[in-house]
């Protein structure tokens, strides 16, 4: 009667070696992932940043055209701006580049009412690479890709 509790009493969970086996495989397999997620969350930002030059972009064209006024992209370190040529207190949107991002141009972009683009290069830069972009006289971004 008393090995019967016994094994009854053995069969009843795990014991602390085992869950402490699987705390440190979890542990290996979570440590192996994070700078993965990192990685991909940096390459997003990229991307991202990227995908909302290209719309501020349109957004300045279809601004020149609708106010027949010319409108510029300026470039900082930090970021740009989309703002009037000859009023550059009327900004129609910027960004402030995110933490661990970084723009450098050659220079600003300006468009013109009727929609032509004078552009240059902007490359975006982070830890995970960087893209360089060439703003086409039709206000779109190249990267090269052909596409």
């Amino acid at each position: 009667m008393e090995m019967r509790n016994i094994d009854r009493h053995r069969r009843g969970g795990f014991s602390l070696v085992e869950l402490m086996v699987v705390i440190v495989i979890m542990g290996i397999g979570i440590s192996m992932a994070v700078p993965r997620i990192n990685r991909s969350i940096r390459l997003a930002r990229l991307e991202e940043t990227e995908a909302r030059l290209q719309s501020d972009l349109k957004l300045a064209i279809s601004t020149a055209k609708a106010t027949g006024r010319a409108i510029d992209i300026t470039f900082t370190e930090d970021g740009y701006r989309v703002a009037d040529s000859t009023d550059s207190t009327r900004v129609y949107a910027s960004l402030d580049m995110p933490s661990g991002l970084s723009i450098t141009s050659s220079g600003d972009a300006r468009i013109f009412p009727w929609g032509l683009v004078d552009g240059g290069t902007v490359q975006l830069d982070n830890s995970v690479g960087s893209t360089l972009l060439t703003i086409l006289p039709n206000g779109k971004l190249d990267d090269g890709t052909g596409y």
